[in-house]
């Protein structure tokens, strides 16, 4: 409801001095008056306008009045007042940036004056445009200090704490009233600061509170002084009373006294002087001219002597000792001390950084090094280890990071009652730097929330996200879900909010179905992943009752908040332990959550929540330290006679079920599964520069038990053609990281022993090897893209989950067009194989937009005449593709995408085939049986003809005419109006002058088949669209493609090229490899497949690499070193251009133009000579064409 003042309870606005307060002060007022639209222009009400523009008036003074007359709205009042006063000119602006940089505290009556008046005069700068950001105003705010400040301002230096406006502010303030509590003698010597020093600013400027004079401040006045010395002892009493719990929570932040050890040093900036409390340390004590000293809490503690100590540090890996001269001994104290005065002094130059100090002398020559403990930095000493034949003994601080970082309590419940398996004598001896990076937190608030009394009685649900990177599998979001009574965490990772719904029918199914119980209410918060339509109807057939969180109350879904972000700061510092990139966080998170389901939790009673839920307590014998290396067996069916039998590895986290780990291989940038490991935990080292944030997805699987009957002949499947060989981006060759497995003891001295088999003859031709199709397999994986090539491939991948649910929307689909029947096999007939197909579909950020299966039956067995007769089908070419949306640009007409769901299934067959059952769908109880097709199938000879013949009668009995010149073209135009459809098997171009005439295209599309509309165009056929219809313009290219192939080829970090092809070489056949060695180095390179995966470049966005290629594709027959590194050239080129490709503008040249040339006789194998031509529309290629030709 709106006031009734008359008058506005603000300032008057004076003139520009006051502009910037007064217009947030008044918008602010007339918000809550509810008269603002007036001043925005939408409001309809002629009395709201009316008493909005008086009230600006009245808050305006008379002086001013001249700007407003003639105005009649509140709208026009507002813009003739910020006409007059809101000026943003270059010399406001110099006026302002000037104020600010010269304002310092001796100009102004007090420091509250001195922080207001830079606070406000950023805030009037950002109004005029020029920003100034929070860390300069913090920076400013130190700069205008006297020089008294100087040791507060090296004390904030030292603690690492972040220079921002609000934190300088408070400091500064916090100052102002620890002067107002009197000043200390000037007799002690300080160890911390814990005030400042007293203020040298120059008299006549302060004045008195106490009386009233000019010069001095009043905790300073002599006239007061009696009066503050006798009641300061009773005053520090009430306040050490009144504070003592907060003040050693303060203490407690400042340093961790009683946690460091005898032998820390630390270096303080505030310390006076070196000093330490152990007598030991010193040779010979000399009398001290102190008496004592005051520490952080204002304790006295006498001072007893002087002398030299030696102290033993670690610097670059070697044990050495520096003499510190003139220490103080003052017994009690701890820990000691070094002084930066001190030091500083004597010659020394001390560097800070965020985490780490050195000390350096006179030469600049390092002589020690500190590391920074919760706020201060600890002289880097030397670890004791010992060594010995023995098993290593495994200490307190070894299992805290094998478990993750957990506390004290609970690596003590699981070592005495909860766990077996932990093996550790002697406590956590300091506080983890790691813990207080990765943990460190306010003060929690109690809990009023009662625990169930049965599993699955009430699951909390969070999602967290998004982050700041995507993980190795494409993922930017995770999903909690928290059993109530057992308090076991289940974690997904999303790469959309929408996939919640999906995650949770998957973890329903699997925990009713493991608990035999049914999930009875879930609570979680207001986020539109939870409270939609699917959703709901969800959890009402399901029966489920959801319980959600006040709006702005996220306190009642607490549980799930705490463990969010107790799966955060256990993954964060698992990730600054392993020091790896941040695209490891969803890795970091999974083990996050296998260690907290094993680790005691204080809800309930200390017990774990792995044991809770399955009644067993956890093993923990194969818990290893996050991050550390791993040496991986190599199966001997993935290794040749002299290959390595382990490969290094990464440890990333473990299975499920705990029999096996995952790890990760830098070389080939893959994640794998394995249990055959061997851990080294006790070796830090730098990551290699193969762990950057774009690190390759992907999961390869070996296992090393492989079923296979060495008398069977291996079969090699369509898969196999492919080079079976892995390369480098250098011309060394290189073999891939083989599958994962544990080398146990047992199972090497059986290899040991195992004899060699006896070879009688050398062949040419490489043997395959024992389990040939698990090895094709593999290396299909390698150097092919990311998507599964088998079933067992895509069941065991992370995408396990999406993968099955693709597969089973195909398999209903197939069943629900009633594709086939279960038949018995005629005799003399033979059926068909089939096999599943995977595809990650992704959008134009090259993020997973969906995963999709598809049955696909192996035609290349069918006999023409017998399983079919015709096969041909036409498709748009990639050239009336580029004309088309060379037109969209031109004409602005409607560009929209369609996919036709199952396609192939809407064609009638006519012949009899007869096929396998698909793999892992195969009908209970009719085994022996094989499936009667009735409609065509993906991977029929027929099946595309049948699919186009009955598009083509669809489309011609819509009234669309076929092109005579591109058959993969329909056009319908009626009443000025135009229709364009473009077909290319399943997609669907669609382009149209009119927005009505495309939809009602689009309507009696959807009545004839089932299809998705993908809306504008933006991925087709490999290509990404990127549109701007208000400047004319299409892009394309396919810089995704390009991604693909670099990583295919492992030419991911190779140095770009500028051009496609060296100018100043030129290939001929006289390169081609001469000597048996070359023959056999070349055998291995892959250089047909490399020049067949950029022909695709070629025919899409990119000519500019035509002439590259087919001067390339001369020496396919038999390339020489000297070729496969010009078609490494073109990788390079590649990769310094992924983002080129054509750019169709309306505002170009709309004139066709075309553009011939011919280079006689310039091949110098055979003298042919090579012509070619290029067309181009609205400013980009359409076509071109480049051949040789005989004079």
């Amino acid at each position: 409801m709106a006031s009734n003042n008359v008058l506005p309870p603000i300032e008057r606005l004076v003139g520009r001095d006051n502009y910037t307060t007064w217009k947030f002060a008044i918008q602010s007022y007339l918000e809550l008056e509810d008269l603002w639209a007036a001043v925005q222009g939408t409001e309809e009400d002629l009395k709201k306008i009316t008493r909005a523009r008086a009230k600006i008036v009245l808050a305006v003074d008379p002086v001013n009045f001249v700007h407003l007359q003639g105005t009649t709205t509140a709208k026009e009042a507002w813009d003739a007042l910020r006409k007059a006063f809101d000026d943003s000119g270059l010399t406001r602006r110099v006026g302002l940036l000037r104020k600010l940089v010269t304002t310092q505290l001796d100009k102004c009556r007090s420091i509250e004056e001195y922080v207001t008046q830079i606070i406000t005069t950023a805030h009037q700068l950002n109004s005029v445009g020029l920003e100034v950001k929070d860390e300069w105003i913090g920076t400013l705010l130190l700069a205008g200090l006297p020089e008294s400040y100087k040791p507060m301002i090296m004390g904030l230096e030292s603690s690492g704490t972040p220079i921002t406006g609000d934190s300088i502010k408070t400091k500064l303030l916090q100052e102002v009233r620890s002067d107002n509590q009197g000043v200390k003698g000037q007799n002690h010597e300080t160890a911390f600061y814990g005030k400042r020093v007293q203020s040298k600013r120059p008299k006549g400027k302060f004045k008195c509170y106490t009386c009233n004079e000019i010069g001095h401040f009043s905790s300073q006045c002599p006239k007061g002084n009696k009066k503050n010395k006798d009641s300061a002892t009773k005053e520090s009493k009430d306040s050490e009373t009144k504070d003592s719990k907060s003040n050693k929570q303060r203490d407690v932040k400042a340093f961790f006294t009683g946690t460091a050890r005898k032998d820390d040093w630390f270096v303080d900036s505030g310390a006076s002087a070196h000093m330490t409390g152990n007598r030991e340390y010193f040779t010979q004590i000399h009398k001290a001219h102190l008496s004592h000293i005051i520490v952080a809490n204002d304790v006295s503690l006498s001072v007893q002597g002087t002398g030299d100590v030696k102290v033993k540090i670690s610097l670059h890996g070697t044990i050495d000792q520096i003499t510190v001269k003139d220490v103080l001994y003052v017994p009690g104290l701890s820990p000691n001390l070094l002084s930066v005065s001190e030091m500083t002094a004597k010659g020394l130059t001390l560097k800070f950084e965020a985490e780490t100090c050195q000390i350096l002398d006179s030469s600049n020559k390092i002589m020690a090094t500190a590391t920074q403990i919760n706020g201060a930095y600890r002289l880097d000493r030397p670890q004791v280890t010992a060594y010995s034949c023995k098993e290593e003994e495994e200490s307190a601080e070894l299992w805290h990071r094998r478990l993750g970082h957990l506390g004290r309590t609970g690596m003590k419940l699981l070592r005495d009652k909860h766990a077996k398996g932990l093996r550790f004598e002697s406590p956590l001896r300091e506080p983890c730097v790691i813990c207080c990076k990765g943990k460190q937190h306010r003060q929690p608030h109690p809990s009023v929330n009662k625990r169930t009394k049965q599993v699955l009685e009430l699951l909390h649900m969070d999602l967290c996200g998004p982050m700041e990177n995507t993980s190795l599998g494409g993922s930017r979001y995770f999903m909690t879900i928290v059993d109530d009574h057992s308090r076991k965490i289940f974690i997904y990772f999303l790469e959309k909010k929408s996939q919640a719904l999906e995650c949770f029918e998957d973890f329903k199914k699997e925990a009713e179905n493991q608990m035999e119980r049914k999930i009875k209410a879930i609570r979680t918060d207001n986020g539109k992943e939870f409270v939609n339509k699917e959703f709901s109807a969800f959890l009402r057939d399901s029966g489920i009752h959801h319980q959600t969180t006040i709006p702005h109350t996220p306190q009642q879904n607490g549980l799930a908040e705490r463990m969010n972000r107790t799966i955060v700061e256990r993954a964060r510092c698992l990730l600054a332990e392993s020091e790896l990139p941040t695209t490891f966080w969803a890795e970091a998170s999974s083990t996050a959550v296998y260690l907290i389901n094993r680790s005691p939790a204080r809800a309930i009673q200390h017990r774990t929540p792995e044991e809770i839920w399955s009644g067993e307590k956890p093993k923990l014998q194969h818990l290893r330290v996050f991050g550390c290396e791993a040496m991986v067996h190599v199966p001997k069916e993935c290794r040749r006679k002299w290959d390595m039998k382990s490969d290094k590895c990464i440890f990333l986290g473990y299975l499920e079920d705990g029999n096996g780990y995952r790890l990760y291989h830098e070389s080939s940038q893959k994640i794998i599964k394995a249990r055959d490991v061997v851990f080294i935990e006790n070796i830090q080292r730098k990551r290699g520069a193969s762990l950057k944030q774009t690190a390759t997805k992907g999961i390869m699987v070996c296992e090393e038990t492989l079923n296979h009957n060495p008398n069977e002949p291996a079969e090699l499947s369509d898969d196999s053609s492919n080079s079976l060989e892995f390369w480098d981006a250098d011309d060394e060759q290189e073999e891939p990281l083989p599958s994962s497995g544990e080398t146990s003891s047992t199972e090497e001295q059986e290899q040991a022993t195992e004899p060699e088999e006896t070879t009688l003859r050398r062949s040419t031709r490489k043997p395959a090897p024992r389990n040939f199709k698990d090895y094709v397999t593999y290396k299909a994986m390698v150097i092919g893209p990311d998507d599964p090539i088998t079933l067992q491939e895509a069941l065991e991948s992370e995408a396990c989950d999406s993968w099955q649910q693709a597969m089973r929307n195909e398999y209903d689909a197939l069943l629900e067009n009633k594709t086939w029947d279960l038949v018995d096999l005629p005799p003399g007939r033979k059926p068909l194989k089939c096999k599943w197909v995977f595809k990650t579909k992704r959008d134009s950020n090259n993020d997973v937009e969906r995963y999709k299966a598809r049955l696909v039956v192996k035609g290349f067995s069918q006999v023409k005449g017998l399983d079919y007769e015709e096969t041909y089908s036409p498709v748009v070419r990639y050239a009336s593709i580029r004309i088309l949306l060379a037109l969209a640009a031109k004409l602005d007409l409607e560009v929209d995408h369609l996919d036709v769901v199952t396609a192939f299934l809407q064609g009638d067959l006519s012949e009899e085939i007869y096929m396998e059952q698909p793999e892992g769908s195969v009908t209970k109880g009719e085994e022996s049986k094989v499936c009667l097709l009735r409609r065509p199938l993906y991977g029929l000879k027929q099946g595309s003809f049948e699919w186009n013949r009955k598009l083509d009668s669809a489309l011609k009995s819509l009234g669309f005419t076929r092109s005579n010149v591109d058959q993969g073209i329909y056009i319908k135009h009626h009443d000025s109006k135009l229709v364009i459809i473009a077909v290319y098997v399943d997609d669907l171009l669609l382009l149209s002058n009119d927005v009505k005439a495309k939809n009602l295209t689009k309507k009696q599309l959807h009545k004839k088949f089932e299809m998705k509309d993908l809306g504008a165009v933006r991925n087709l056929l490999g290509m990404q669209v990127h549109r701007d219809r208000e400047q004319g313009k299409i892009f394309i290219n396919q810089a995704t493609y390009i991604d693909n192939i670099l990583r295919r080829f492992n030419m991911c970090d190779c140095n770009p090229a500028r051009t496609p092809s060296d100018p100043n070489q030129r290939l001929d056949k006289s390169m081609a490899p001469k000597s048996p060695d070359e023959v056999k180095d070349m055998e291995k390179v892959p250089y047909r497949e490399a020049l067949g995966s950029m022909m695709f470049l070629c025919q899409g966005t990119r000519p500019d690499i035509a002439h590259a290629i087919t001067s390339l594709s001369v020496y396919s027959e038999n390339p020489g070193k000297a070729h496969w590194a010009a078609v490494k050239r073109l990788f390079r080129y590649l990769k310094g251009t992924r983002n080129y490709g054509l750019i169709y503008s309306r505002d170009t040249n709309p004139t066709l133009q075309g553009f011939c040339d011919a280079d006689w006789a310039g091949d110098t194998n055979d003298r042919r000579s090579t012509t070619g031509y290029l067309f181009t529309l609205q400013g980009a290629a359409l076509a071109k064409k480049q051949f040789g030709f005989d004079d």
